[in-house]
C-alpha cells in the first residue's frame, strides 16, 4: 500500500508539472512607436495538450528601456475566448497603440475586438466595450487624421431577413479615453509592479 501511495503521489506531481510545462510561447511581434520611446509587444500561447486554433496572444507594452507600462491577455475578453491579434499600430504622435484580435478558432469571424493603449494613463481601453462591436470592412486599420481612428461597428438594428451591415465611424481617441472601459484583464505599471 506504501508503495501505491507513493507511485500515485509522485503520478499526481509528475501531471502538475507536466501540464504547469505545456503551455507554450511560440511567435513575438514588435510595433515600435514613432517616437521611439515605446513598444508594443506581442506572445503567442497555447496549451500543448489543446488542439489547433486554440491559441493567444498576450499584448505587454514597455518603454525604450524595456519597463513594463501595461499588459492585456487575450485569453478571454470582449465576448471572444482565446483571441490574436490581426492587425496593430501606433498613432502618429506614439500616444495610443491600437489593435484588433480575431477568435484564434474562427468563431464570430465578423467581430475584431478592438483595444486602445493610451501611454498617458498607461491603461488599454475596450473599444467594443464602449461604443459597440467592431467589425472589418476590409480596409487596414487607420487613422484619418490625427489620432482619430476609422472603424466599422456592426449594426444590429437591420430588418428581418435582410443583411445584417455595418456603419463606419470616426472615433477621435482623446475623446474616447475620457469615458472609456477599461478592457478586462488589464494591467498597469502600479498592479504589476508595487
Amino acid at each position: 500500500m506504501k508503495v501505491f501511495c507513493m507511485a500515485f503521489a509522485l503520478f499526481a506531481i509528475g501531471l502538475l508539472v507536466s501540464s504547469a510545462a505545456e503551455t507554450t510561447s511560440e511567435k513575438i511581434k514588435e510595433w515600435k512607436s514613432p517616437d521611439g520611446s515605446s513598444e508594443a509587444v506581442t506572445k503567442n500561447f497555447r496549451h500543448a495538450s489543446d488542439a489547433d486554433y486554440t491559441d493567444w496572444d498576450v499584448v505587454t507594452i514597455r518603454d525604450a528601456h524595456y519597463k513594463f507600462l501595461a499588459s492585456l491577455s487575450l485569453e478571454e475578453g470582449s465576448g471572444i475566448t482565446r483571441a490574436v491579434v490581426t492587425e496593430a499600430l501606433w498613432s502618429p504622435d506614439s500616444r495610443f497603440f491600437v489593435f484588433q484580435t480575431a477568435s484564434s478558432g474562427g468563431h464570430s469571424a465578423w467581430h475584431v475586438p478592438t483595444y486602445v493603449y493610451d501611454a498617458k494613463t498607461s491603461l488599454i481601453y475596450s473599444i467594443d466595450d464602449t461604443v459597440g462591436a467592431i467589425t472589418s470592412d476590409n480596409t487596414p486599420l487607420h487613422f484619418t487624421h490625427g489620432d482619430v481612428l476609422h472603424l466599422e461597428l456592426w449594426d444590429f438594428k437591420w430588418e428581418k431577413d435582410s443583411d445584417p451591415s455595418s456603419f463606419p465611424r470616426d472615433i477621435p481617441l482623446l475623446d474616447f479615453v475620457k469615458s472609456a472601459k477599461k478592457a478586462q484583464h488589464s494591467e498597469r505599471e502600479s498592479l504589476h509592479h508595487p
